[in-house]
């Protein structure tokens, strides 16, 4: 966004907002088209967004954030909104995201804190949310195959196409309830009110496994958890599950569910990291191409159906996208 851009974003704001012209701190963004700044009023720090209507859909993201809002999940309030510039101020939920905490060994008071607002956000139910279709889940699988198969590695997907059944037949054995599908350490945010949590990027919440944003959290593209504290936080997951509907599954199944639903969230995660390197020249999401491809190496060795994807990502897939992203390096 150029400079003149972020200009008239501040001047639509000042109608709204009385900022500071000396305190306006752009935000590290994530894969979307979409642009944040930090901002001071004379009493509060909020945030300008700038989500093209070309790319976006704002709509959405209005009708989610007042869904979510009335469910008490902690996402920003849209003080101001311009669809047709696709401008908004909003409140700011937190300036230090879990990624940050986690470092400062936080790690069991932040989950702690995210999965009690994940069993807040499983409980919505409304005609707004679609559904997280087979579909859906199968052109996922099929970014991977396309970035990292095609583009990146020129090699064949037949593993992972002879594996997408599979994969499906699994994650669908949980039941379906809300999921935000992005509930990663980037997007979770620490605020010194309560909940002491921040949600943000919701935009995208479909209607899917439930085990899709535990997989995001515990098996996250950026954080390299314990397997103890994997292992305790499903555990507990699932025991608050049972106790709250009235869903009865054995923990190893839930836990099969959940590595497998990782598994696609990994590969599918992949597939877009190489491609903000090919369509933008984005090259930030690299480095995280081979940690989450390890996971997902690991978490099929664990699922007996998956062996043969397994054997691959192994034989084929990791040592030929090291090499790869080492020439990227150069």
């Amino acid at each position: 966004m150029s400079r003149r851009s972020i200009a008239e974003i501040v001047l639509w704001a000042s109608n709204f907002v009385s900022l500071d012209p000396h305190a306006i701190q752009q935000l590290k963004t994530e894969a979307s088209t979409r642009r944040f700044w930090r901002c001071r009023t004379k009493t509060r720090s909020v945030v300008l967004m700038n989500s093209p209507p070309s790319t976006e859909n704002n709509e959405q993201f209005l009708r989610l954030a007042n869904i979510f809002l009335t469910a008490s999940i902690p996402v920003p309030r849209v003080i101001a909104s311009d669809l047709n510039k696709g401008f908004f101020i909003i409140e700011d939920v937190g300036m230090s995201d879990f990624h940050a905490e986690y470092t400062k060994g936080r790690v069991n008071e932040c989950l702690g804190l995210a999965v009690d607002v994940l069993h807040t956000i499983q409980q919505i139910n409304s005609e707004h949310i679609p559904s997280y279709s087979n579909e859906r889940l199968c052109t996922e699988l099929k970014i991977f195959e396309e970035f990292i198969c095609n583009s990146m590695l020129e090699i064949s997907a037949r593993p992972l196409q002879d594996s997408t059944e599979t994969i499906l037949n699994i994650i669908r054995s949980v039941p379906n309830v809300t999921v935000h599908r992005d509930f990663h350490c980037r997007n979770l945010l620490v605020r010194a009110e309560p909940p002491g949590i921040g949600v943000v990027d919701f935009q995208d919440a479909l209607v899917g496994p439930m085990t899709y944003d535990l997989a995001s959290l515990l098996y996250d593209c950026y954080w390299e958890h314990s397997p103890v504290d994997i292992q305790n936080w499903a555990v507990k997951f699932c025991k608050q599950i049972a106790s709250n509907t009235h869903w009865s599954v054995s923990f190893d199944n839930f836990e099969r569910a959940l590595k497998t639903t990782a598994v696609q969230r990994l590969l599918k995660a992949c597939g877009i990291f190489y491609r903000l390197w090919v369509n933008r020249q984005q090259s930030s999401h690299l480095q995280f191409i081979l940690p989450s491809l390890q996971k997902a190496y690991t978490l099929c060795g664990e699922i007996g159906a998956l062996e043969e994807l397994h054997d691959w990502l192994g034989v084929e897939v990791i040592p030929r996208g090291q090499t790869r992203l080492d020439e990227h390096a150069r």
